[in-house]
């Protein structure tokens, strides 16, 4: 895939990693008489492999990840949303073992937020983004010690944008506009 979408002169690959059925990032499934921690220290492996592979066929690629690396600890995923189900903490397993990949390569991993969807305004933005890049690192031991600093540097966080808020009402134009600018606004202030 990578190598198909590299020659075709696309700028990337986006990675939908949700478990629409509920069962490929399930321990019981993934892992079988494997505990939650055993089993995202296979996926991290798993995602890592997987994206040495893509970094092989294309060097420069830019990979985003719906349901990122945030969900891989789980008291950290509870402040930034709700208790994990164990697997939120596979999936986002995954994702920490491809964003890890791309230390020391020229490959960039974004981290797609997904679940900011209901995140409005510049302190909620920056929250987020703080949660996802400095504090998750710290945190997790699936990100080595000698690599917290390089992955907090090479990650990329990027931004959900959903057309509904919660009660099901559909956005108004303001509103998308709001959250766009309120994004774009957080990176300008982080980038300088």
């Amino acid at each position: 895939l990578a190598e198909a979408a590299r020659d075709a002169g696309l700028h990337g690959i986006i990675y939908d990693n949700e478990d629409y059925e509920q069962d490929m990032w399930n321990p019981s499934i993934s892992c079988p008489g494997k505990t939650t921690e055993e089993c995202q220290i296979i996926a991290a492996a798993d995602g890592q492999k997987v994206m040495d592979a893509v970094i092989e066929r294309w060097p420069n690629i830019k990979m985003m990840v719906y349901n990122a690396t945030v969900f891989a600890h789980g008291p950290t995923y509870q402040e930034y949303i709700e208790a994990p189900n164990p697997r939120f903490l596979v999936m986002g397993a995954y994702a920490v073992g491809m964003s890890l990949a791309t230390i020391g390569t020229e490959a960039t991993f974004i981290d797609g937020g997904e679940q900011e969807f209901y995140i409005h305004g510049l302190t909620g933005a920056e929250r987020s983004y703080n949660i996802r890049k400095n504090l998750l690192p710290d945190r997790t031991p699936l990100i080595p010690v000698d690599k917290k600093a390089q992955w907090k540097q090479k990650v990329s966080i990027g931004y959900g944008l959903f057309d509904e808020v919660p009660g099901g009402a559909l956005l108004d134009s303001a509103r998308w506009k709001d959250d766009i600018i309120t994004h774009v606004r957080s990176e300008e202030r982080r980038v300088g």
